[in-house]
């Protein structure tokens, strides 16, 4: 899911932030969950969201994407843009196909891809079989091939911010390989990520952030 918030201010005449969190509060029936976080995402930065369950993580993800109201604070992004994954859904059309799926996500960003372009992106993800990416509706994919279609939209969102909320649910040994080289080849060339996962492995040796919820 693709947000823009509308508390933006243009951080390129600031400096190279590619998100900035400042004081965010936020709790239920004034009860705080959560208070005064202040974040900053740089270019190769991967922040891990860690804590108990139910101690704010995803709630603080959808405070930045803009899906809840904070209490108090702001949330500037670079440009106003970033791509979102949440751990429960997948943000597919479920009627379409897999490569109608990417093809309206890609016009849908104003970065359309060609044909090619989007079966080698199904191919990378072992999405590749004719009859399931063209015609299969998406409705009818297991749990990971869900999951996996929705990482290659992700990927070629172009957004410079990816927000993900346990992206590997699902998804098999392989996959989760796959996706740790998608990661890493996005820090790499200049994106940030903020990043709610249990399992340490996929993220390893690629977070430059850490924090904890619920402490």
């Amino acid at each position: 899911m693709t947000w823009r918030a509308d508390n933006i201010i243009n951080l390129a005449s600031v400096d190279i932030l590619l998100l900035q969190v400042e004081n965010i509060s936020f709790g239920y029936r004034n009860i705080p969950l959560f208070s005064g976080i202040s974040l900053d995402v740089l270019p190769g930065d991967l922040v891990h969201l860690t804590g108990p369950n139910g101690s704010g993580k995803t709630t603080f993800l959808k405070v930045i994407a803009g899906l809840i109201t904070p209490d108090s604070g702001s949330i500037y992004f670079r440009n106003g843009y970033f791509e979102y994954l949440d751990s429960e859904s997948n943000g597919l059309y479920l009627k379409m196909s897999a490569l109608n799926n990417l093809r309206f996500w890609t016009k849908l960003k104003q970065h359309p891809k060609d044909h090619q372009q989007l079966n080698d992106q199904l191919l990378y993800w072992g999405l590749n079989n004719k009859y399931i990416t063209q015609s299969l509706p998406v409705e009818n994919f297991s749990t990971g091939m869900k999951r996996k279609l929705a990482l290659a939209r992700v990927v070629l969102s172009a957004e410079k911010i990816w927000l993900l909320d346990e992206p590997i649910l699902g998804l098999d040994e392989r996959s989760i390989g796959l996706f740790s080289n998608r990661l890493k080849s996005h820090l790499d060339q200049g994106g940030g990520a903020v990043v709610i996962s249990h399992d340490l492995d996929p993220i390893s040796g690629m977070t430059s952030k850490t924090l904890t919820f619920g402490s």
